[in-house]
């Protein structure tokens, strides 16, 4: 019975963040004095990320998202996980082996009966995991496992070819934004992964590359520059967004061309190293977006170009702009010398004339609207 209703939950194709909420409320509730939780392991990161929970404290679990998750002495349990087999933390690595650490003495008193569990890794990828975790007291081990063993073993399968069906949906749907984000530029735009394949481009880029005389998409999809200095440019922007460090958003990278015919190549990083909710499980393959503009022109305004677009003030023009560039509101508002209040009530204005509610989405916005003109 409680096999059959926990899978018909999760039954529908590619269940979003919701439906497995929903099951862990409902995995929880027929049975009892058990904590839920999904969580990615990130093997780049080393670190170990909640997705979806039922009967942990929110803020507790944001604390273990922002600090506890690279304390976690269970992260090697997590790590030695075989798929969809279920492994007791009492069995392997008992909470009591790690009484001294910041993690027993501090996060689990403060959980509350929550000092073991059960786990099973239900998916697997390149670079990340994802886990199933029951959580419950300790003294309950041995009683509890008599039924989760079985449940989880049956509901494995399920579960896995759930977040695969997830996976390949998450990965459409990026597709699709990015292709929509590159055929609303004018100028060439190229989405480039880190090894250099395209991954989006439009017209323009595409007649841009046939003439092969700047830019070319050689065998396996791959961009290349045909200017040595300039490729190395490229090559040097891929690999700082890679290794995670800043990038300027919209800064001139290099140039290429013959005289009367210079083209400026300008940069936007789009590789996010963690991402969010269950992104973590499907990392976007965007490492750059680069667009190939005419010298001439880099001479347009973009603060007035962007108040005659969506009617921004100058000063919100400027600040929108700071943003693209990456950087977070309280850095923005201190480099344009204006206060935070300032800075947050000028961009509540902006998100109601870009009609947006989140600075990520001002900035794909930005770059699909007008990125060209930036």
């Amino acid at each position: 019975m409680i096999i059959g209703e926990l899978a018909e939950i999760i039954a529908i194709p590619a269940p979003d963040a919701d439906v497995w909420s929903a099951f862990a409320r409902r995995f929880s509730e027929l049975v009892p004095g058990t904590k839920t939780l999904f969580m990615a392991n990130d093997r780049v990161a080393d670190c170990d990320i909640p997705l979806v929970q039922f009967g942990f404290d929110k803020g507790l679990i944001a604390e273990f998202a922002t600090h506890y998750g690279n304390r976690n002495p269970w992260a090697p349990f997590n790590r030695q996980l075989r798929s969809l087999i279920p492994e007791r933390t009492e069995q392997r690595l008992p909470a009591s082996s790690f009484k001294h650490t910041e993690f027993y003495n501090d996060f689990l008193p403060r959980i509350g009966e929550s000092d073991a569990a059960t786990a099973m890794k239900i998916w697997n990828g390149d670079q990340r995991n994802a886990e199933f975790i029951v959580h419950y007291a300790a003294a309950r081990d041995t009683r509890l496992n008599t039924l989760l063993d079985p449940v989880l073993k049956a509901l494995g399968p399920v579960m896995s070819e759930a977040f695969a069906s997830l996976r390949i949906r998450m990965d459409r749907e990026r597709a699709d934004r990015r292709t929509a984000m590159v055929e609303a530029m004018v100028d060439p735009a190229f989405v480039v992964a880190k090894n250099g394949k395209v991954l989006a481009v439009n017209a323009a880029g595409e007649a841009l590359a046939r003439e092969a005389e700047l830019v070319r998409i050689a065998a396996g999809d791959k961009l290349e520059v045909l200017s040595t200095a300039a490729a190395q440019a490229v090559a040097e922007a891929i690999a700082t967004v890679v290794r995670g460090d800043r990038l300027a958003a919209g800064s001139e990278l290099t140039r290429l061309g013959a005289p009367g015919r210079t083209h400026t190549i300008t940069v936007y990083p789009m590789m996010a190293h963690l991402g969010a909710g269950f992104g973590l499980l499907s990392p976007s393959e965007a490492c750059v977006l680069l667009i190939v503009r005419p010298l001439l022109q880099t001479a347009a305004q973009p603060v007035e170009l962007l108040r005659e677009r969506f009617g921004l003030t100058a000063a919100e023009a400027r600040l929108a702009l700071k943003l693209m560039g990456g950087g977070s509101l309280p850095e923005v508002s201190k480099a344009l010398g204006i206060s935070y209040l300032t800075g947050r009530s000028q961009l509540k204005s902006i998100f109601a004339k870009v009609n947006v509610r989140r600075q990520s989405e001002l900035v794909a916005t930005l770059l699909s609207c007008c990125g060209w003109m930036l």
